[in-house]
């Protein structure tokens, strides 16, 4: 199994950068030095998202999900990262607070939970399931203090079972050991270099009952064209980005003739012949005339390592309703960062 998280040569390139580049340690950790307790930690159960179609018993993730949770406790605690608050503090507190909504989008409430069971910082992780071979394993820390994010990273790993997930796990209590260690309290200051990113032209995929037989239209295309036009706006007018133009990117046969999505890699190839140090990527399933999903991708286009993958639940609406997706995950997830 190989899991691929954030290479350091960009966290170090972008140390003093606010933004996704920075995603390893994108605000001011906590360093526990000689003689202080290190800070304290509510661990939220992990959560899955599946959009697999596998089937299965709803429940058969659950076991090794709750042994994901106790691990990366078990892991943070053990090299003195943090105290990670017990397990039946946080449940009490979750019973308390949460309504039964999923933690890791409960607006907020993650923050409400931490500080109910007494801890200064709160981590929220989940897995999204493409397949039993493609997963994803996505962890966010914040400070109660300030609801500011102070750590974000995504790894790619191999592998629907415990042994993966907690390989997985493993691998990111390093990476956040590597984080805390250099303890980036600076992270996007004034007059910090913009993160040039090419913006590929986001496309559908149209698994609808339609699909296959009801070709792309001119509605389509302008609303993907607006989707894509407001993912730049929203990079640039947050003050960290530089767009790279992508128009005349050569993205490759397969990306012509199968979509950005299926040329393997080739967006980052593309960016990096740009002079961009990311691409991005956009992709509106259309589930069915009036509903759909939006997955954006960040790569690095120096070593096409996954950098951050935001993805919906499903979302009402035809395809005017496209850019407002958009927006709503660059601002929940791609852009939640401290500046």
């Amino acid at each position: 199994m190989k899991v691929r998280p954030i290479l350091d040569l960009l966290a170090r390139r972008w140390l003093i950068v606010g933004g996704l580049i920075a995603l390893a340690f994108v605000g001011a950790l906590p360093v526990a030095f000689a003689g202080q307790a290190p800070p304290t930690l509510a661990v939220l159960p992990f959560e899955i998202e599946d959009t697999s179609g596998e089937t299965g018993p709803p429940d058969r993730h659950q076991n090794m999900l709750t042994r994901t949770t106790a691990l990366t406790a078990e892991a943070v605690t053990a090299s003195n990262l943090f105290s990670a608050v017990p397990e039946a503090k946080v449940s009490a507190a979750i019973a308390e607070i949460n309504s039964g909504t999923h933690l890791r989008r409960c607006n907020g409430c993650e923050l409400d939970i931490a500080k109910h069971a007494g801890a200064r910082y709160v981590l929220v992780g989940w897995i999204y399931k493409v397949s039993t071979l493609v997963l994803t394993l996505h962890v966010d820390i914040k400070d109660t203090a300030t609801g500011k994010l102070v750590y974000a990273r995504v790894f790619d790993f191999r592998g629907d079972n415990e042994r993966a997930y907690q390989h997985a796990v493993r691998t990111m209590v390093r990476s956040l050991q590597d984080s805390m260690q250099r303890n980036p309290r600076d992270v996007g200051e004034a007059g910090a270099p913009k993160i040039k990113i090419a913006v590929f032209d986001f496309e559908l995929e149209d698994k609808s009952a339609g699909g296959g037989i009801i070709s792309e239209d001119d509605l389509d295309r302008r609303y993907l064209g607006e989707a894509t036009d407001e993912a730049k706006r929203l990079l640039e007018s947050s003050g960290r980005y530089f767009i790279v133009d992508s128009k005349n990117a050569d993205l490759g046969e397969d990306a012509r003739k199968f979509g950005v999505r299926y040329c393997q890699g080739c967006d980052a190839t593309a960016a990096g012949k740009l002079g961009a140090d990311a691409a991005m990527t956009g992709v509106i399933t259309r589930v069915n005339r009036t509903e759909h999903t939006l997955l954006i991708r960040v790569t690095d286009a120096h070593t096409g390592e996954p950098i951050l993958t935001g993805f919906t639940d499903l979302r009402l609406g035809a395809n005017y309703a496209w850019p407002r997706s958009v927006k709503w995950l660059m601002k929940t997830r791609v852009l939640a960062l401290p500046k």
